[in-house]
């Protein structure tokens, strides 16, 4: 297998789920973009980030997190917090209106996921667990 097969594989994955879930589930409301719905992900995943360290983590420049930010923000989803450790700073945290969002999305993909995991062997599906996290785990490496 080549890294192209792998890279091939992860494409037809991403538009399998893409096309499940608009199947099957509806559009949650507000529709979050790519980059808004990513920010709030990591928002509620990794607590209050300042919003270069969110910007970096989302590959993207400062002044687009911040358009996602505002957007989110205005939805209720993020809170600006003060930065207890500098006061010029701001923190990006999740409220719990964005809390649920996530969850809510979660439960969406885990519906889209369902039918064809549950086809797999419960030994399987634990070691596909384990080789997409080694494989996120050695992405995220690469930004540290």
């Amino acid at each position: 297998m080549s890294d192209r097969d792998l890279s091939a594989a992860v494409e037809r994955l991403y538009a399998s789920l893409v096309r499940r879930a608009r199947r099957d589930a509806p559009e949650l409301e507000p529709p979050l973009t790519p980059t808004q719905r990513l920010a709030l992900t990591l928002s509620a995943d990794l607590g209050p980030l300042r919003l270069g360290a969110l910007a970096l983590r989302l590959g993207t420049s400062d002044s687009a997190a911040t358009r996602a930010v505002d957007a989110l923000a205005t939805a209720g989803f993020v809170e600006r917090i003060q930065d207890p450790d500098d006061g010029r700073a701001v923190l990006v945290g999740a409220t719990a209106s964005g809390r649920a969002r996530v969850a809510a999305i979660r439960d969406r993909l885990e519906r889209a996921l369902e039918p064809a995991a549950m086809a797999l062997e419960p030994s399987d599906r634990e070691r596909l667990v384990e080789l997409l996290s080694q494989l996120s785990g050695g992405l995220d490496a690469d930004e540290r």
